[in-house]
């Protein structure tokens, strides 16, 4: 698995027995992921900054499923370079930089949102 030669082969073995299941069950687990974090995280929220991490954050499970069910695809039927191993290993990268992204703005961004809403609400208060 450390070699070069299995990442970049444009022509890996057929995926074979139970890992066409798991595959699978981990594309649909991240697309439901996404649909159960719209449902139940995302409409119970009313402020617009507060949605918007837990946005981003179904946007990454809905690309993600749909972009392992279309490897899963072209894994299953043999296509030689749309099969190959490396578009796991760059979904992973991908992956990996877009949930930094969104860590970083639940850290850094949403709490200078939060105060800077808390704050219009004080003047808002006087203003009425």
């Amino acid at each position: 698995m450390l070699s070069l030669s299995y990442w970049f082969s444009l022509t890996p073995p057929a995926v074979i027995g139970g890992n066409v299941q798991l595959w699978g069950i981990a594309a649909f687990a991240l697309f439901l992921a996404a649909v159960l974090v719209r449902l139940f995280i995302i409409r119970r929220i009313s402020q617009r900054f507060l949605q918007q991490p837990w946005q981003r954050v179904a946007r990454l499970l809905t690309w993600t499923g749909i972009a392992l069910a279309v490897l899963l695809f072209f894994r299953y039927e043999g296509v030689p370079f749309f099969s190959a191993r490396f578009w796991l290993l760059l979904l992973t990268i991908g992956d990996v930089v877009w949930l930094v992204v969104i860590i970083r703005h639940f850290l850094v961004k949403l709490p200078a949102q939060k105060r800077a809403w808390s704050e219009e609400q004080q003047k808002r208060k006087y203003l009425r």
